[in-house]
Protein backbone atom coordinates (compact mmCIF):
# COMPACT_ATOMS: atom_id res chain seq x y z
CA UNK A 1 0.00 0.00 0.00
CA UNK A 2 1.02 3.39 -0.77
CA UNK A 3 1.47 5.96 2.36
CA UNK A 4 -0.10 9.40 2.65
CA UNK A 5 -1.47 11.54 5.22
CA UNK A 6 -3.49 14.71 5.95
CA UNK A 7 -1.66 16.63 4.06
CA UNK A 8 -1.73 14.91 1.20
CA UNK A 9 -5.69 14.71 1.72
CA UNK A 10 -5.85 18.12 1.83
CA UNK A 11 -3.37 19.02 -1.32
CA UNK A 12 -5.94 16.57 -3.29
CA UNK A 13 -8.74 17.86 -2.27
CA UNK A 14 -7.54 21.58 -2.78
CA UNK A 15 -6.22 20.64 -6.59
CA UNK A 16 -9.61 18.61 -7.30
CA UNK A 17 -12.12 21.23 -6.17
CA UNK A 18 -10.23 24.86 -6.45
CA UNK A 19 -11.19 25.13 -10.00
CA UNK A 20 -14.46 24.59 -9.63
CA UNK A 21 -14.97 27.18 -7.57
CA UNK A 22 -13.16 29.97 -9.40
CA UNK A 23 -15.05 29.29 -12.59
CA UNK A 24 -18.41 29.37 -10.40
CA UNK A 25 -17.47 32.87 -9.20
CA UNK A 26 -15.90 34.20 -12.34
CA UNK A 27 -19.52 33.36 -14.06
CA UNK A 28 -21.30 35.17 -11.48
CA UNK A 29 -19.41 37.82 -11.52
CA UNK A 30 -19.74 38.46 -15.38
CA UNK A 31 -23.50 38.10 -14.92
CA UNK A 32 -24.14 40.61 -12.11
CA UNK A 33 -21.46 43.04 -13.35
CA UNK A 34 -23.77 43.24 -16.13
CA UNK A 35 -27.13 43.85 -14.90
CA UNK A 36 -29.05 46.69 -14.84
CA UNK A 37 -28.52 47.81 -10.79
CA UNK A 38 -24.75 47.27 -11.09
CA UNK A 39 -24.57 49.50 -14.91
CA UNK A 40 -27.08 52.15 -12.76
CA UNK A 41 -24.53 52.94 -9.88
CA UNK A 42 -22.21 52.88 -12.13
CA UNK A 43 -23.26 55.74 -14.22
CA UNK A 44 -24.62 57.42 -11.10
CA UNK A 45 -20.09 57.27 -9.96
CA UNK A 46 -19.99 54.38 -7.84
CA UNK A 47 -16.78 53.77 -7.61
CA UNK A 48 -15.40 49.91 -8.15
CA UNK A 49 -14.87 49.04 -4.37
CA UNK A 50 -18.60 50.35 -4.07
CA UNK A 51 -19.72 48.25 -6.77
CA UNK A 52 -17.78 45.38 -5.36
CA UNK A 53 -18.59 45.46 -1.99
CA UNK A 54 -22.40 46.66 -2.19
CA UNK A 55 -23.58 45.33 -5.68
CA UNK A 56 -21.22 42.70 -6.60
CA UNK A 57 -20.40 40.37 -3.99
CA UNK A 58 -23.53 39.93 -2.06
CA UNK A 59 -24.90 38.37 -5.08
CA UNK A 60 -21.87 36.37 -6.05
CA UNK A 61 -21.21 34.80 -2.32
CA UNK A 62 -24.84 33.03 -2.33
CA UNK A 63 -23.80 30.93 -5.21
CA UNK A 64 -20.85 29.89 -3.84
CA UNK A 65 -21.95 29.07 -0.77
CA UNK A 66 -24.12 26.61 -2.24
CA UNK A 67 -21.60 25.52 -4.55
CA UNK A 68 -19.52 24.83 -1.65
CA UNK A 69 -22.27 23.35 1.04
CA UNK A 70 -23.00 21.08 -2.14
CA UNK A 71 -19.00 20.34 -2.40
CA UNK A 72 -18.71 19.16 1.29
CA UNK A 73 -19.94 15.12 0.42
CA UNK A 74 -17.71 15.44 -2.40
CA UNK A 75 -14.81 15.72 -0.56
CA UNK A 76 -15.84 13.49 1.89
CA UNK A 77 -16.24 10.78 -0.48
CA UNK A 78 -12.71 11.17 -1.63
CA UNK A 79 -11.32 11.43 1.18
CA UNK A 80 -12.71 8.02 2.11
CA UNK A 81 -11.87 6.78 -1.31
CA UNK A 82 -8.30 7.70 -0.78
CA UNK A 83 -8.04 5.98 2.36
CA UNK A 84 -9.75 3.14 0.90
CA UNK A 85 -6.99 3.07 -1.33
CA UNK A 86 -4.78 3.55 1.50
CA UNK A 87 -3.36 6.87 0.27
CA UNK A 88 -5.67 8.94 2.52
CA UNK A 89 -5.00 9.51 6.32
CA UNK A 90 -2.85 7.17 8.06
CA UNK A 91 -3.69 5.21 11.68
CA UNK A 92 -4.03 6.60 14.47
CA UNK A 93 -6.42 9.42 12.94
CA UNK A 94 -9.78 7.38 11.81
CA UNK A 95 -11.57 7.09 8.47
CA UNK A 96 -14.22 5.68 7.76
CA UNK A 97 -12.25 4.31 3.82
CA UNK A 98 -9.70 2.90 6.05
CA UNK A 99 -12.48 0.85 8.50
CA UNK A 100 -14.14 -0.49 4.85
CA UNK A 101 -10.84 -1.42 3.63
CA UNK A 102 -9.58 -3.10 6.98
CA UNK A 103 -13.13 -4.96 7.47
CA UNK A 104 -12.80 -6.16 3.53
CA UNK A 105 -10.50 -9.37 4.83
CA UNK A 106 -13.06 -10.09 7.75
CA UNK A 107 -16.51 -9.66 5.61
CA UNK A 108 -17.32 -12.93 5.69
CA UNK A 109 -16.93 -13.79 9.48
CA UNK A 110 -17.72 -10.75 10.94
CA UNK A 111 -20.09 -8.42 8.27
CA UNK A 112 -21.10 -5.84 10.47
CA UNK A 113 -17.74 -4.58 10.33
CA UNK A 114 -17.94 -3.65 6.51
CA UNK A 115 -21.46 -2.47 7.23
CA UNK A 116 -21.10 0.12 10.21
CA UNK A 117 -18.89 2.50 8.35
CA UNK A 118 -20.37 2.03 5.04
CA UNK A 119 -23.68 2.71 6.43
CA UNK A 120 -22.72 5.60 8.46
CA UNK A 121 -20.84 6.99 5.45
CA UNK A 122 -23.77 6.74 3.39
CA UNK A 123 -26.12 8.63 5.84
CA UNK A 124 -23.21 11.33 6.43
CA UNK A 125 -22.89 12.25 2.41
CA UNK A 126 -27.17 12.32 2.53
CA UNK A 127 -26.91 14.87 5.41
CA UNK A 128 -24.67 16.77 3.88
CA UNK A 129 -26.33 16.37 0.51
CA UNK A 130 -29.73 17.82 2.57
CA UNK A 131 -27.80 20.30 4.29
CA UNK A 132 -26.73 21.96 0.99
CA UNK A 133 -30.17 21.46 -0.56
CA UNK A 134 -31.83 23.36 2.70
CA UNK A 135 -28.86 26.28 2.00
CA UNK A 136 -29.95 26.78 -1.16
CA UNK A 137 -33.65 26.75 -0.53
CA UNK A 138 -32.70 29.49 2.14
CA UNK A 139 -30.69 31.84 -0.02
CA UNK A 140 -32.03 31.43 -3.88
CA UNK A 141 -33.91 34.54 -4.39
CA UNK A 142 -35.62 32.54 -6.92
CA UNK A 143 -37.37 30.17 -3.95
CA UNK A 144 -38.75 32.91 -2.36
CA UNK A 145 -41.62 33.68 -4.27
Amino acid sequence: MATGGLLGVFIVLFLTHWLTVCRLVRAQVMTVKEREFVLGARSLGAGSFRLIRVHILPHVLAPVLVALSFGIPGSIGLEASLSFLGIGVTPPMPSWGMMISEALPAMRTYPLLLVFPGVLLSLTLLSFTYLGDAVRDALDPLMKR
